[in-house]
């Protein structure tokens, strides 16, 4: 049954076709570059400004804090050791499981196992916000560039394909940021917060898959 969470995908994929049909292909184009490299330079400048957050900010004790509070992290760490275990809660999604086991690997003593989850959920936390702010610096570059060159489509002989075009890939756009989304949503959960919204995303219809199929997600698994 669409919900909520359905409801808001389909705005924001109406959002960028409308957007994609008004700015033209030209832009568009430029727009899904800009974000895909964006995204990927994003990966080679977070291990820049990590640090910087560590070192000029409160974020990771603010974010332990919460996971301690919030988090079940005895479960977690039966959980990493058993597979078999019950599940270790809501808020810790398969993905950042086995985030956690790479990091950690097997260990038997428990005790000493969750403290170490709880700084390595907050070491996610903050890889996420720095990977958000290179995104973002990055995308305000590309975006500038796009502005620079967006005057070839005024052209009359290309405008109505510009904005054709511009209609699809603008789809093509909305999708990736939601993907951006749910990869912010993903790590957020994880911290305990919020979770009336994991359960809101996991009862949706299309917007679940958005959330399980993260190629995002799976990519910062092979690269840890």
């Amino acid at each position: 049954m669409i919900n909520m969470a359905d409801l808001v995908v389909i705005a924001v994929l109406l959002l960028g076709i409308g957007l994609g049909a008004a700015l033209g292909a030209i832009r568009m184009v430029l727009s899904l570059l800009s974000s895909f490299a964006a995204v990927v330079a994003a990966f080679f400048v977070q291990p820049i400004l990590l640090p910087l957050l560590n070192r000029y900010t409160s974020l990771y004790d603010t974010l332990l804090k919460l996971i301690l509070r919030n988090v079940d992290l005895a479960a977690v760490a039966e959980k990493l050791t058993d597979p078999s275990a019950a599940p270790a809660g809501p808020e810790i999604s398969p993905q950042i499981l086995a985030l956690l086991g790479k990091k950690l690997g097997r260990t038997g003593v428990l005790e000493n196992a969750r403290m170490q989850i709880g700084q390595n959920l907050a070491g996610i936390a903050m890889q996420i916000l720095s990977f958000f702010i290179g995104f973002v610096l990055i995308l305000i570059l590309f975006a500038l560039i796009s502005r620079l060159l967006s005057g070839v489509a005024r052209l009359p002989i290309i405008r109505q394909l510009n904005k054709a075009v511009g209609a699809v890939l603008g789809g093509i756009f909305s999708v990736l940021l939601m993907w951006l989304g749910m990869l912010f949503l993903n790590y957020w959960f994880s911290t305990g917060q919020h979770l009336e919204i994991l359960i809101l995303i996991r009862q949706s219809v299309a917007a679940k898959y958005l959330y399980q199929y993260n190629f995002l997600v799976y990519y910062l698994l092979l690269v840890q």
